[in-house]
């Protein structure tokens, strides 16, 4: 019994580290004047799967955990599954990642003054990129979920650095639904193949870009410039 007890304890503590999720970044904003910058490198990581979460089989879980746990480990164990399942990738869905760094191009030049001319690498990067030679705008859509009450809850990540590979721009946004209040589930997103879900993730780029040139455009209190 100790030894069930302890994976058990041992699950929730992992599982609400994965669900917690990593904090966004929003540091000490830094930045240097843009139109210092001759030319920036722009560029983006691969994109994650996007997963939809559910509760599926957690019923089964708590159920069988109540037999032959403490009704409370059954609770907290039943609370903190999901049933995960990616979504396909062959209904035309686009790369959320691309999405938000192609929407980024196209409105960062009329949106702030003396943004510097743009070399876009279309091909995604698998991990740091470092390059004496350029200033580097990094794109990453750090995590992609679709949850069946709440719809999406994309996070994405910015960063700018220096050509000695210091970070002098950084902001993540997690987008969701419910903040704009998009009642979606998975059952409407997949509809006529997913065209519901590809409208709400432009939508979702285009707030998330929003939010990153608003925070560039406004230095946070105390900061540098």
């Amino acid at each position: 019994m100790e030894k069930i007890c302890a994976k058990i304890l041992t699950f929730i503590f992992l599982s609400g580290i994965a669900i917690q999720g990593c904090s966004l970044p929003n540091p000490t904003y830094i930045k240097k004047d843009v139109s210092t910058i001759t030319t920036l490198k722009v560029v983006r990581y691969i994109s994650p799967d996007i997963r939809r979460y559910s509760l599926g089989e957690g019923v089964a879980i708590f159920a069988g955990s109540a037999i032959i746990l403490d009704p409370l480990i059954a609770i907290l164990v039943y609370s903190i599954y999901h049933d995960v399942k990616k979504v396909p990738t062959d209904q035309g869905v686009p790369d959320y990642g691309k999405l938000v760094m192609d929407k980024f191009v196209q409105r960062v030049k009329n949106e702030i003054p003396n943004w510097p001319v743009m070399n876009v690498e279309e091909k995604p990067i698998w991990e740091d990129l470092k390059d004496p030679a350029n200033f580097i705008l990094e794109i990453k859509a750090d995590s992609l979920e679709i949850k069946d009450s709440m719809g999406l809850r994309f996070t994405t990540i910015a960063i700018l650095k220096d050509k000695e590979d210091n970070i002098i721009w950084e902001k993540g946004y997690k987008y969701s639904s419910e903040q704009f209040h998009h009642n979606v589930n998975y059952e409407q997103l997949k509809k006529d193949d997913f065209k519901l879900l590809k409208e709400e993730m432009i939508f979702a780029a285009e707030a998330t870009v929003t939010d990153f040139i608003e925070h560039y455009k406004n230095p946070q209190p105390g900061t540098e410039k």
